[in-house]
């Protein structure tokens, strides 16, 4: 997290029915890390295989 994203937290594991879901606590927020589990495909223009976001961005 810290060499992409400048993002240094603790990890912990969410439910996911399709991808690998993490929840990052840091002393700034929270956020979700969203990463496509090998061999699924989705049909997606914005982002290919992760998805970062601070967790007040989720609805």
């Amino acid at each position: 997290m810290l060499n992409l994203y400048n993002i240094e937290g603790d990890a912990n594991d969410l439910p996911g029915e399709l991808d690998f879901n993490f929840l990052i606590k840091t002393p700034s927020g929270n956020y979700i890390l969203k990463i496509r589990r090998p061999g699924i495909f989705r049909v997606s223009t914005r982002n290919p295989s992760t998805c970062f976001k601070k967790q007040s961005e989720f609805s």
